[in-house]
């Protein structure tokens, strides 16, 4: 009995431990000076961390799948392995130039957090008195499966803005397939009903759209195609044009997934608008601020070294694309 308390005292305090190392993580983030850095060796490096700890996960598994289990030394042991193989992997991440790119440090810095809190389910699954082998199996499972994800991590600025990019335009998509549904459903949405339904504020039939409503479908929905097609070609120009050989185009880089992350949740903004009963002047305000972050978008991508004088033309047809759909809603609100 007092070796098993032993034990879980032991994994208890290892929980502790990686959860502190997730909240420094979450904190704040230093970065160590180097006078060289190549990347090539640092991610080579780093994979090998993950696959580490995707065998030290192994490790604990294993030992407690039955009995009988570690001894108390075995287990001070497996627990020193593990946390030697988190300081170094936490040790890699924070020695990541923030030269190679603010997105690349923040994508890393997410697979990294994501890695550790399913280590943590997995000791927190062991540190229990009596554990569930299938939280064990199932935790292990998860663990393995981030560590295994790191081949896909991106290992550039470059990369990692192609993945904020791709990960904007599957929003801007699920936001159409909404619009869509809407419109069969005459502004109703199956999910939001559910849940209405479940908070208990089921709608009304009066929340339906009337024929006013109705018209600014189009062109709102307008606003968002054009973003979805901005998306599109931005990355077309990343994958022709783009580049991680200076600061200045690293920098740019950031700046433009910046901009890529807010244009879903301006879509968003307008989507939720178009609700009814809907409000005309929000609808004017959530298209109007859509509006300018793809005016932004478009006006940073003509000043970017991700494009030249061939692109002129889709930049220009998307910027007519904006304005043409704006300028129908703002017509649309002023009949009102």
């Amino acid at each position: 009995m007092a070796e098993a308390a032993s034990h879980l005292n032991i994994l208890k305090d290892l929980e502790t431990n990686l959860r502190l190392v997730v909240d420094q993580i979450k904190d704040g983030e230093s970065e160590s000076q180097r006078s060289t850095f190549s990347s090539e060796a640092y991610w080579n490096y780093l994979g090998v961390l993950f696959k580490t700890l995707s065998l030290e996960a192994t490790k604990f598994s294993v030992a407690y799948c039955e009995s009988p289990f570690p001894t108390r030394e075995q287990c001070v042991a497996m627990v020193a392995s593990l946390e030697k193989s988190v300081l170094a992997l936490v040790s890699a991440f924070y020695s990541l130039p923030k030269s190679q790119g603010v997105n690349l440090r923040k994508q890393l810095k997410s697979a990294v957090l994501e890695v550790l809190q399913n280590i943590i389910g997995l000791v927190s699954s062991l540190a229990q008195v009596n554990p569930v082998a299938s939280n064990r199996r199932q935790t292990t499972g998860q663990v393995w499966e981030v560590a295994d994800n790191f081949a896909s991590l991106p290992k550039n600025n470059c990369e990692a803005c192609l993945l904020t990019l791709k990960q904007a335009a599957d929003l801007v998509k699920d936001a159409l397939d909404e619009v869509e549904e809407m419109v069969n459903n005459d502004g109703q949405c199956e999910d939001l009903d559910e849940i209405l339904a479940e908070e208990g504020n089921p709608r009304s039939n009066i929340d339906t759209w009337s024929e006013e409503d109705k018209e600014l479908v189009g062109p709102s929905s307008g606003l968002v195609k054009t973003i979805r097609s901005l998306l599109k070609k931005t990355r077309e120009a990343i994958q022709g044009h783009g580049k991680c050989e200076t600061d200045e185009q690293v920098a740019q880089l950031d700046d433009l997934s910046e901009l890529a992350e807010r244009l879903s949740p301006a879509v968003d903004n307008l989507l939720s608008s178009l609700y009814p009963p809907i409000d005309r002047v929000t609808v004017g305000n959530m298209a109007t601020a859509l509006s300018e972050t793809i005016e932004n978008t478009l006006t940073f991508l003509r000043n970017s070294y991700l494009t030249c004088e061939q692109d002129s033309q889709w930049l220009d047809f998307l910027e007519k694309a904006e304005k043409h759909n704006l300028t129908k809603v703002k017509a649309l609100l002023s009949k009102s």
